[in-house]
Formats: structure tokens, C-alpha cells, sequence
């Protein structure tokens, strides 16, 4: 079971690790804020008079603005944000992705000075919100904070490895890219860990030896992240694992039922857009692929070539199409 604390997410870094540092806390701010999930102050304080409507508060000033012109003060905002920043907002529905948590506000404009803002927080973000960073769009916010966690975590050799398995494949030179820049960026937080860091790297189990035929399945694929992406999926043991980790075809099946379900397999990955434009899966080809990836004889007249069995419908269940991977 993955474990939730080698996840690099705002949430984690606020709630588990209790980061309360000014810096960090307005790097993520203004993350948020570029990606969108920035609320205007008037919606989070609205929002937390619905879900805490008995709570006691000092009347906002300037209601006459408010109520004639719809329109918010400098201090009928300041006096929002204090008593946002003041409440214990403990709601179920955002505590189902902060970890029962007190929402951690932050306002867009804030400074390292208590209360003290460099124009009126008019936008304002939750910090412990469920996000997960992606490392493709924000390297460096990823960076960071992967060398954050690492610095803070009571099992770094598992971090590493937990990062290794699921969010690299395995790919040992795009991951030792990344603790490079990782090092080079961010020396003052990975230092207490430095000496593990080389261990780990030292000793990370080698692959195992692709078949021959692993090999050729995997040169049919438009692209790496296109055949990662599909072993993953299929090597996973529920409900049923197809490959190894290593991409090696370990579904024996039953009776015919190992014809169908590579037929089916290459059909599918077809459809979906996987395939190189230039491979041909004509109805004549795919037995000669069934044979030299697989190791499964299917006659070229076999009905199972064009008739799916059972496991087509479970194999369109488990993958998407190519198009939506990034």
C-alpha cells in the first residue's frame, strides 16, 4: 500500500509536516493562485458563514457599500480576513481533504509580517487543500518540496524508492536527473540525508532482463510514457496482472482464452491510439505479433483474432485512450 506521506501535495506539506515556513507558505500561494484555485475573500468568507452559521462575530463594517454597491471596503475585507484566520474551520467536507485539519488560509498580498499586507487581500487560497503538483508543469515548486519531504520523512530510503516505482517506471536516468537538480537547487534541505542519498543510488536493484519479445512489444509503442504507462496498468495484481514490472507477458490464461486475450490486448491498444501509425494489426499480422511478443500460437483463420473475448471489455476498463496522456 502506497503510503500517503511520500505524496508531495500542499496538504501534506502543511498538515503532516507542519511546515510553517513564511516562504514556502507563499510559494504554494501563489502556485494556487497561477493555477486558478484562488478564491475572492468575500466567497471564503461567505463560504464559511454557510458551513458555520452559529459561529459568533464582530458585525463587517461598511454594510451600506456593501449592500448598495455590492461592493467590499479595504475594511470590510481586513475584518474578513481576520475573523477567517481567527475561526477553528473544521468542516467535513474540506476536512476530507486536509485530514481534519484547521483550513490554513492565506491571503494574496500577505507579507512575513503579521497582519501586514503589501496591497488589500482581496484573492486569498486554502493551503491544505488536496493538490498534488505536477512536476512536468512546476519543476521547481516539485523539486523543492520533493526535497522538503525527503528532509522530513522518517523513512527517506522508502521516499526514494517510493518515487523510483511510481512516479519515474523505474527510468534510473530521469530520476538521478531529478535528485541532480534536486542537489544543485535545494543543497541546505538534502544535506542530513546526503549520505543515504548516494546509498540509495549505489544499491538500487538493477532491472530485471527484458525477453525478446518484451522488447518488440515495447517498440511498437508511439512512446515511452505510452508503454510505461500501459505496464503499469497491467501489471498490477487486481484484477488480474497481464505483465511484470519489467514488461515481460505473464498472463497465461486458460485453454483459448490466452489466444483471445492477446488478440484482444493488441486490439485495444490499437483502438486506443497506442501504436506506432506504421505498425500494421491487420486481421493476416497479428498472429505473427501474438507469436514474437507473447509466445502464444493463434492460427491466422482463429476467430478469436476478430471476435473479442471476455478480457476486451475488462482491458477497456483499465486503460484510457493515448490521447488523454500527457
Amino acid at each position: 500500500m502506497i503510503n500517503e506521506e511520500f505524496e508531495i501535495r500542499t496538504d501534506i506539506i502543511f498538515d503532516i509536516y507542519n511546515c510553517n515556513d513564511f516562504n514556502v507558505k507563499q510559494m504554494i500561494a501563489k502556485w494556487l493562485d497561477n493555477e486558478g484555485l484562488s478564491k475572492r475573500t468575500s466567497e471564503l468568507y461567505e463560504d464559511l458563514l454557510k458551513r458555520h452559521p452559529d459561529a459568533v462575530r464582530n458585525p463587517l463594517p461598511d454594510s451600506d457599500k456593501w449592500n448598495s454597491e455590492n461592493f467590499v471596503t479595504s475594511a470590510r475585507c481586513m475584518e474578513m480576513v481576520r475573523q477567517l484566520k481567527s475561526c477553528m474551520d473544521l468542516d467535513e467536507q474540506i476536512n476530507e481533504n486536509s485530514y481534519g485539519r484547521v483550513n490554513h488560509y492565506f491571503f494574496i498580498g500577505e507579507t512575513d509580517k503579521a497582519g501586514e499586507y503589501s496591497k488589500v487581500p482581496q484573492q486569498g487560497v486554502i493551503l491544505n487543500k488536496k493538490v498534488e503538483i505536477d512536476r512536468s508543469k512546476h519543476p521547481g515548486i516539485y523539486r523543492y518540496l520533493f526535497a522538503l519531504v525527503y528532509s522530513q520523512t522518517k523513512d527517506p530510503l522508502g521516499f526514494l524508492s517510493y518515487h523510483f516505482e511510481e512516479k519515474f517506471n523505474r527510468n534510473l536516468s530521469k530520476y538521478k536527473d531529478l535528485l541532480f537538480n534536486v542537489e544543485k537547487d535545494n543543497l541546505d534541505l538534502i544535506q542530513p540525508g546526503k549520505r543515504l542519498w548516494d546509498k540509495w543510488i549505489e544499491e538500487v536493484p538493477p532491472l530485471q532482463q527484458m525477453s525478446e519479445g518484451a522488447k518488440l512489444f515495447k517498440s511498437l509503442f508511439k512512446s515511452e510514457e505510452h508503454y510505461h504507462y500501459v505496464i503499469k496498468e497491467l501489471s498490477k495484481d487486481d484484477p488480474e496482472k497481464w505483465f511484470d514490472t519489467e514488461g515481460n507477458f505473464i498472463r497465461i490464461g486458460r485453454g483459448n482464452d490466452k489466444q483471445g486475450s492477446v488478440c484482444d490486448l493488441l486490439a485495444i491498444l490499437k483502438q486506443f491510439g497506442y501504436f506506432k501509425t506504421d505498425i500494421d494489426l491487420s486481421k493476416s499480422k497479428i498472429p505473427r505479433y501474438a507469436k514474437s511478443c507473447f509466445g502464444i500460437d493463434v492460427g491466422s483463420k482463429s476467430s478469436r483474432i476478430d471476435h473479442p473475448s471476455k478480457p476486451y471489455e475488462e482491458l477497456k476498463k483499465r486503460l484510457i485512450s493515448a490521447s488523454r496522456i500527457k
